[in-house]
């Protein structure tokens, strides 16, 4: 077993086995994580365990010095109950025979701190005789994930509000309006009616975009090269296109890594987009943007600068639009890690530039 003794640093002219020595230590002594080396004496449950070493860092979060520590086991540093918890997770390393990992939350000077750590078990002739314990510091990230947590399950509960509220009055409401219009049954032509479909088709595209700007989140995870040339000319396909035009100004072999099905999403709303705002027969523009990504442009009469960036957010709206599509398209590029910016199309119009785009 490993003595736990002092041992001197060896010298830059020392043999290469203490030369290599030294090198680890200086790559443990400036690392920024906690590094504790543990000796284990016996077997669970009579074992014993005691600090063999730890990096500077670890005494500089402490205020422990290395005769505070050196020898000293779990309980007698971290007090009983903290100690018996540590103990535990050691208990768990050796009996998986593999590192293992999770959080705790310390009190350190007065200061309730979480802290991610990953015990690695040390096997010599067949037995766990060391543990190696690198903790780092996540208490911002902790509170971060607490955040999303809380917001994830009150937008969860807003598109069940949505979905419950809104949808079954919405149905009954479609299914008179559409026997309104059916000739057996006497079908009334009237403007008011069609202001009736007209309302009830916006309420129901509200409430899809607003769920599917919910449940998409802000990650992806299943990304490919695919053709950008592709995506455009199948999602205008999806989009009740009325009398524009699609221009696709891209060399065929151009891809770019993205989430298929999302990536769909974000054509598919600003063809609406166009289609909706950008006046009688607009030219819709997809275009290569150097290596650095793509653009969507039409030939309408642009989106005003002071409009440029709050367009973005969810449920702000012009010109009589749900304030939810254009809302999408921003997270669904920033789940890719993509940027995205509103400029002046060549002919007045919106150009909607992405970059940071990842092209093959």
């Amino acid at each position: 077993m490993t003595d736990c003794s002092d041992e001197q640093l060896p010298a830059e002219t020392a043999a290469p086995i203490d030369r290599a020595h030294l090198e680890y230590m200086r790559l443990v002594e400036n690392m920024h994580d906690v590094c504790v080396l543990v000796e284990i004496e016996g077997a669970p449950p009579t074992e014993s365990y005691r600090i063999c070493r730890s990096n500077q860092y670890h005494k500089t979060v402490t205020g422990w010095t290395e005769t505070d520590i050196r020898g000293e086991s779990p309980t007698t540093l971290y007090g009983k109950e903290i100690g018996s918890d540590v103990i535990k997770n050691y208990r768990r390393c050796i009996a998986a025979r593999e590192p293992i990992e999770y959080e705790a939350d310390r009190l350190l000077d007065g200061e309730l701190e979480t802290w991610n750590i990953k015990l690695s078990p040390v096997i010599e002739h067949d037995r766990v005789t060391h543990l190696v314990v690198v903790a780092r510091q996540v208490t911002g990230k902790k509170q971060e994930r607490v955040e999303l947590e809380r917001e994830r399950k009150r937008l969860d509960e807003l598109v069940h509000l949505i979905a419950h509220d809104l949808r079954s009055p919405l149905n009954v409401a479609q299914g008179y309006a559409d026997l309104l219009e059916e000739p057996r049954t006497g079908g009334q032509d009237s403007d008011y009616l069609e202001q009736v479909q007209g309302a009830l088709d916006r309420i129901d595209t509200i409430i899809s975009e607003t769920i599917t700007l919910v449940k998409q989140g802000n990650t992806v995870n299943d990304v490919d090269a695919v053709g950008l040339s592709s995506i455009a000319r199948t999602s205008w396909k999806m989009v009740e296109t009325e009398d524009a035009t699609l221009t696709v100004d891209i060399d065929s072999e151009c891809s770019i890594v993205c989430d298929y099905e999302r990536t769909k999403h974000v054509f598919e709303n600003l063809f609406r987009n166009a289609v909706e705002h950008a006046g009688p027969a607009p030219t819709i523009t997809v275009g290569q943007q150097s290596d650095e990504g793509f653009y969507i442009a039409d030939n309408g009469s642009g989106i005003p600068k002071k409009h440029r960036e709050t367009v973005f957010l969810a449920g702000v709206s012009i010109e009589g639009s749900t304030g939810f599509g254009l809302s999408i398209v921003k997270w669904i590029a920033t789940a890719h890690g993509w940027d995205v910016d509103i400029e002046e199309s060549n002919s007045g119009g919106a150009r909607f530039e992405f970059t940071n785009v990842t092209i093959e």
